[in-house]
C-alpha cells in the first residue's frame, strides 16, 4: 500500500466503506461502476488512465474475511469480482525460454499448480476433464462450479451482499 494511504488512514481510521463502484473484469481491466451500472448489472466504463490503474493496483488487497478491496486514500472500496481476484496473463519468457511467464494484472508472478474449468467453460489456473501440459507437467483439469471458486480459494466475490461493508469500521 502507498505510504500516503497509510498516513491518511492513521489520521482518519473510521471512514465508511463503499461497495461496487470499482470492479476488475475477466480480462484484467478495471471498470468504474456508477449506481445505474450497478443496479442494472452492467460491466461499467473501462479505466484507461495509466497512473490511476497503477494506483489501484498498488493499493488492491485482500481483507481478512476474503473480500478484495482498493484502499482509495481514506476510503476502503470493496470490489465486485466477475470471476476471481486475479487475472493471469502469459508473457514470453526472456532469453527465448520455452516456458512463458505467468503474471497477474498487477504484474505479480503466479506459480501454476493446477487447472480448473467452470460450467461456462472458463479456465482457472490454481491447483478430471482432460489435462493441461505446463512446464513439462501434465495438470489435470478439474470441473468446478463458478459459485464454488470463492470458498475453494478463499475470496468473496460479492462483498456488497454483506451489510457490514456499508457501515465500515466500528
Amino acid at each position: 500500500m502507498d505510504e500516503i494511504v497509510h498516513q491518511a488512514l492513521a489520521k482518519c481510521p473510521n471512514v465508511p466503506y463503499c461497495n461496487g463502484w470499482l470492479a476488475p473484469d475477466r480480462c484484467g481491466g478495471w471498470r468504474m461502476r456508477n449506481e445505474f451500472v450497478q443496479q442494472n448489472g452492467l460491466p461499467g466504463d473501462p479505466i484507461r488512465h495509466a497512473a490511476l490503474i497503477a494506483f489501484i493496483e498498488r493499493n488492491y488487497q485482500r481483507a481478512d474475511d476474503g473480500c478484495w478491496y482498493f484502499q482509495n486514500g481514506l476510503q476502503r472500496v470493496y470490489l465486485e469480482l466477475e470471476a476471481a481476484p486475479w487475472v493471469v496473463h502469459l508473457h514470453p519468457a526472456p532469453g527465448g525460454c520455452a516456458q512463458p511467464l505467468c503474471l497477474t494484472t498487477t504484474v505479480k508472478p503466479f506459480a501454476v499448480d493446477g487447472c480448473l474449468c467452470d460450467e461456462q467453460g472458463a479456465i482457472f489456473l490454481g491447483g478430471a476433464l482432460g489435462e493441461l501440459n505446463w512446464d513439462g507437467k501434465k495438470l489435470e483439469i478439474e470441473l468446478v462450479l463458478r459459485a464454488e471458486l470463492g470458498r475453494r480459494f478463499g475470496f468473496v466475490a460479492s462483498p456488497a451482499a454483506d451489510q457490514r461493508r456499508v457501515r465500515g469500521p466500528s
